[in-house]
């Protein structure tokens, strides 16, 4: 099978969030694939890029956000680099789900709902980025 593939080059500012959906949506709808896991990827990338802009720099400055998406062998796979703080997101703990909400640390549930929303996720340091892949596996075409 042939593989797709698509880079997006992102700022590190919310309002990127639009382009980001807008791509996400467009590529989807080019390549057939079904709106149950549309709206997975969506979400997911949509956590993991908010997560990069609220908390993964400690500057000001703007830095780029480099997303690619790719299909290969049935599977969607994209590819999340940024130059920010070493972060990663497969060392946080699970959230305690069985407690109460208002008894709960803050944090960790965009990171939760992203490994269960995606099949894998690896992740790496190298040359000072971090790299981010998650995986849906077995997509369906409409």
């Amino acid at each position: 099978m042939k593989t797709i593939s698509k880079q997006l080059v992102l700022k590190n500012a919310i309002s990127e969030m639009r382009v980001l959906s807008n791509t996400v949506k467009e590529f989807c709808e080019e390549n057939r694939i079904s709106c149950d896991v549309t709206h997975d990827i969506h979400l997911a990338l949509e956590e993991i890029f908010s997560n990069i802009v609220f908390y993964g720099f400690d500057d000001q400055d703007e830095h780029q956000i480099v997303i690619s998406f790719a299909i290969r062998n049935n599977t969607l796979v994209f590819v999340i680099k940024d130059d920010g703080i070493p972060f990663n997101p497969l060392k946080n703990k699970t959230p305690e789900l069985e407690i109460p909400i208002e008894e709960r640390e803050i944090g960790g549930m965009g990171i939760h709902i992203v490994r269960r929303l995606m099949d894998e996720i690896e992740y790496i340091r190298k040359q000072n980025k971090n790299i981010l892949v998650i995986k849906k596996n077995n997509i369906l075409t409409l």
